[in-house]
């Protein structure tokens, strides 16, 4: 039998994240909340998000960053099992990557971004992509 749910917890032992890439081949919900990954993290996230058939990835409050949100950015692209992307409390503030992220994988349809340094015309482009965008995607931006 395979994982295929994942919750890891403080503090990551970021030297563990290694030994699971590539051991997982089922997994589709990897819950990584309040680990503090930092860009650092992400880059270590990065091989697992690729190997496994993600349906949910919640990486909320790991001040990700602008820096690791382009180091993970290939790979939720390009992985079209993906649903489901929780991004809030992550200190986001380059809009672009999103409007990047949202454009480039439709599998993509609810995705959170709440609490990040997003100003009012930034969400309210997000809002605008959130509605245009075929598919249509569901964005918690408040």
């Amino acid at each position: 039998d395979y994982v295929q749910s994942l919750t890891i917890s403080p503090p990551l032992p970021f030297d563990r994240l290694r030994v699971l890439d590539g051991c997982l081949p089922l997994l589709r919900f990897l819950d990584v909340c309040d680990c503090e990954l930092g860009p650092a993290g992400a880059s270590m996230l990065a091989p697992l998000v690729r190997g496994c058939p993600l349906v949910m990835l919640n990486l909320k409050s790991n001040f990700v960053t602008d820096e690791g949100l382009r180091i993970l950015l290939p790979d939720l692209i390009a992985r079209t099992s993906l649903r489901f992307v929780n991004l809030g409390w992550n200190e986001l503030a380059d809009v672009r990557l999103l409007v990047q992220l949202f454009h480039q994988a439709p599998h993509i349809v609810s995705a959170d971004v709440r609490w990040n340094s997003f100003n009012f015309s930034d969400r309210r482009a997000l809002g605008e992509l959130a509605t245009t965008r075929t598919p249509p995607i569901k964005l918690q931006l408040l």
